[in-house]
């Protein structure tokens, strides 16, 4: 548009100048007739003036010739110059359009990048929080677990403890059996010795009295002493004597039987064989 407008301007110019050179021409060419007449003198003069004016019109249109081709030059030049700058110009365009092809490339990739870092963020979240969801439903188990299996030896403790004390409680039984029966058969087998060696006075067939005899582990009577006396010195005294010759009496070597034998209350009657 700016070439069309330049070349318009520049031939309206052109115009402009032929028509001035025109007029210019048409006025030198044209004076008045009537002074031209009254004073003409027939001479070489016109032809002079009109080689004059012939050479100064041909070095005007070499001037108008060199005027244009200046001009020409001049549009040339300037069109030139205007396709440089368009072509400037959309090189620029170009390069502007290509470096916001690239922006718009990068803030998309960027954008994307984003995206997935905050999708790769949500899934760790997401993740990060079914592990806590996890180790809390494995906490909460293993605590369970660990109060079952604590209420499960503390049964198995109670079980155990009314066991033992059941088994205890029959060994008691038993070793209370066997203690009681021992004792009653050490307490026999001693009386019966004692009475072996009784010696009873003659008319005491009615007569009773109890002896506290005091006994060593090894059997031997190291105290005696009547705790009821019969009435009878002679009887309390035979009673006495057939301790002594009794000792040392047959007592049991476990220690826990021997405590029931440290002291034996004995007693004394006629009909005892």
């Amino acid at each position: 548009m700016k070439q069309k407008v330049s070349y318009f301007r520049a031939s309206f110019l052109s115009v402009m100048l032929h028509l001035l050179i025109a007029a210019v021409l048409v006025v030198s060419f044209t004076p008045d007739i009537e002074p031209m007449l009254a004073n003409f003198v027939p001479s070489q003069e016109p032809i002079e003036i009109v080689r004059a004016v012939t050479v100064d019109a041909a070095k005007l249109e070499a001037e108008i010739a060199s005027l244009k081709s200046a001009e020409v030059q001049k549009q040339d030049a300037e069109r030139a110059r205007l396709r440089e700058l368009e072509q400037q110009m959309e090189n620029a365009r170009r390069e502007r359009e290509q470096e916001e092809a690239r922006l718009n490339a990068l803030k998309a990739q960027q954008a994307e990048q984003k995206r997935q870092a905050e999708a790769e963020m949500a899934a760790l979240t997401e993740q990060r929080r079914e592990e806590e969801k996890q180790l809390a439903q494995q906490r909460e188990l293993a605590q369970q677990l660990a109060a079952e299996a604590e209420q499960a030896a503390i049964e198995a403790q109670r079980l155990r403890e009314i066991d033992e004390a059941a088994a205890a409680a029959q060994r008691a039984e038993a070793r209370a059996q066997t203690l009681q029966s021992e004792t009653a058969r050490y307490i026999a087998i001693i009386r019966q010795k004692v009475e072996d060696n009784w010696l009873r006075p003659p008319g005491s067939e009615v007569l009773s009295c109890q002896v506290l005899v005091r006994v060593m582990p090894t059997g031997e009577v190291f105290d005696a002493k009547v705790v009821q006396s019969s009435g009878s010195s002679a009887f309390d005294r035979s009673a006495l004597a057939a301790v002594q010759k009794a000792s040392p009496l047959p007592v049991p070597t476990d220690a826990e039987l021997f405590e029931s034998f440290r002291e034996l209350n004995l007693p004394f009657r006629p009909a005892v064989s």
